[in-house]
């Protein structure tokens, strides 16, 4: 899934998708993401890494307390 996030966007967007594939060829966990603080309280998944199970997708909103 794809988010506008400033002039950077592209920059962001591709560093987020290699970190992931270079993460998950290094740790067996099944899931890793990406998130973006959208105010005090929520953060969005922006880019997520399943594995073996779907537990998230990317687009999913996570109270900050729940997103660790």
């Amino acid at each position: 899934m794809d988010f506008l996030m400033g002039n950077s966007y592209e920059r962001l967007n591709e560093a987020s998708k290699s970190m992931l594939k270079l993460v998950s060829e290094y740790i067996g966990t099944n899931t890793f993401c990406v998130t973006q603080i959208t105010d005090k309280y929520h953060s969005i998944l922006t880019h997520v890494f399943n594995r073996n199970k779907v537990l998230f997708d990317a687009g999913v909103t996570l109270f900050i307390e729940d997103s660790y």
